[in-house]
């Protein structure tokens, strides 16, 4: 994979990640935007890297695209779409098989939104009780709890692939992902100690 091309592109760090770790089939799906005047670019890229992608409409001058290892499995994104407003758990299922979710993590996921909880905010509300600040940074999932280990095995694994690809974009992707999660905490634990007094 040559990341000096997805460089030279108007991508953000978590794009290029996510890019890199589907080009290297780290896992099987993602979704990123790109600015419509430089689509032929963005698509240059994805062939080369031998990564299958599907556009959609623009919103805003921004198109997104959904990105997968192959054909089999953007049909599951497409599948899950489809069912949405049919059955939402098995759209949730096929959605995590698509991204490579941690079955443990879907679950977790569904759970929560039949208990009527966020599951953010309820993974937020187990770090502050643990006073625990976040150590999974790689992830592109809402783990189903702070000591979840295959969401650990992710992590470690996605941060070991970009650091091999490109320690720049890894950084860059790694230290966007810990002020956004610093910040999510800040205000998480400001709503969390309101609700207990």
């Amino acid at each position: 994979m040559d990341a000096g091309k997805l460089k030279k592109l108007d991508l953000s760090y978590m794009s290029m990640a996510n890019i890199i770790l589907v080009a290297s089939k780290m896992r099987p799906g993602g979704k990123i935007g790109y600015f419509e005047t430089g689509i032929e670019d963005l698509q240059e890229v994805l062939i080369g890297c031998g990564v299958y992608f599907s556009e959609d409409k623009s919103k805003d001058g921004r198109i997104p695209v959904t990105i997968s290892i192959d054909d089999e499995h953007f049909k599951l994104y497409i599948k899950a779409l489809a069912m949405r407003s049919e059955d939402i758990e098995e759209s949730i299922r096929i959605f995590g098989d698509f991204y490579g979710y941690p079955q443990c993590c879907v679950e977790r996921y569904i759970k929560d939104l039949k208990n009527k909880l966020h599951p953010i905010t309820r993974y937020w509300s187990q770090l502050i009780e643990s006073k625990r600040f976040p150590d999974l940074f790689a992830i592109f999932h809402v783990p189903c709890g702070p000591d979840c280990a295959e969401s650990k095995a992710i992590d470690e694994s996605f941060i070991k692939k970009l650091n091999e690809i490109d320690e720049e974009i890894a950084k860059g992707y790694l230290d966007g992902k810990k002020a956004n999660l610093a910040w999510a905490l800040a205000i998480h634990s400001d709503y969390y100690h309101a609700d207990k007094r």
